[in-house]
């Protein structure tokens, strides 16, 4: 295993313990406000990093648009539907319905850029949704007693919810800057 599997593993592990952590507090501030409090933390723990560095200057005025871009699309519209799919359906299955940006990053990098899939990758992206439609169909038992499986509120705007934030995430990603 070379160094970036290792932070690949560590960004996966940090998204699962993240989503677990942050359902009763998202669901005890509502998803907008519960978005809001964590742009504003990770916001200064990375003005603080970026400033200790001294990293400023490397930023030029075209990323800084990019990057708002970005955060508006992919974190502030992006992660207030995931938290509001979360607050409704509960981390799993809305962490399965957000699964799908890969697909939706695929199909966007095959309009917008002409890129294409071998079709190696495209039977593994077709696998791959089809076991997370699988996952949502048959994941749910009934007699799930946690609060987390607990359906609150329509279970159609979840669903909705969870789709438009794996499409936020799919399009949020920032274009080269190079």
């Amino acid at each position: 295993m070379v160094a970036y599997d290792l932070f690949a593993l560590g960004a996966a592990a940090c998204w699962a313990v993240g989503s677990v952590i942050s359902v009763t507090p998202s669901r005890h501030l509502g998803a907008f406000a519960f978005t809001r409090w964590r742009m504003l933390m990770v916001a200064g723990m990375l003005w603080s990093v970026v400033t200790v560095s001294g990293n400023w200057h490397n930023f030029d005025a075209h990323a800084w648009g990019v990057m708002a871009l970005s955060g508006l699309v992919g974190i502030f519209i992006g992660d207030t539907a995931l938290f509001s799919a979360i607050n409704r359906l509960g981390p799993r299955r809305a962490g399965v319905l957000f699964a799908t940006h890969a697909a939706f990053s695929a199909a966007l990098g095959f309009v917008w850029l002409d890129e294409r899939m071998s079709l190696q990758a495209f039977l593994g992206a077709v696998l791959t949704l089809g076991g997370v439609m699988m996952a949502i169909v048959l994941g749910r038992h009934k007699d799930e007693t946690h609060a987390w499986e607990a359906d609150h509120g329509h279970v159609g705007a979840g669903v909705a919810l969870a789709l438009v934030a794996a499409l936020c995430q799919a399009v949020g990603w920032p274009p080269p800057c190079g």
